[in-house]
């Protein structure tokens, strides 16, 4: 039965830490793109309608209804979505050898 719980707690933090590293890393997203067309984009002059920012990959593109798109290479969303993911990796691993460390030290008091 304590493993059930041992288990249990583990998989409820396991999906609790899954949970607030999607939203930190989605809100350090919306905040990161929010006006970067128009903090980090020269503006044509005269533009005022501006679609964007999308995000491909590496680089960033703002559309402008009535001249060319901007393109900007910055590599910041990717970074940051590998610093969530290797953040959650690691909280997972901990909660994993925390579970593992509690099943053995059950199971040599019960020997």
């Amino acid at each position: 039965m304590r493993r059930f719980v041992v288990r249990s707690v583990a998989a409820l933090c396991g999906g609790l830490v899954t949970l607030v590293a999607f939203v930190v890393w989605a809100v350090g997203q919306a905040q990161y793109l929010e006006d970067y067309c128009f903090t980090r984009v020269t503006l044509p002059p005269g533009e005022y309608g501006i679609r964007g920012p999308y995000l491909e990959g590496f680089t960033i593109r703002c559309v402008f209804s009535e001249h060319p798109d901007a393109v900007v290479a910055d590599p910041l969303p990717a970074l940051w979505l590998v610093a969530a993911v290797g953040g959650t990796a690691l909280a997972l691993g901990l909660i994993w050898f925390t579970a593992r460390q509690l099943e053995r030290d059950d199971s040599r008091q019960a020997a």
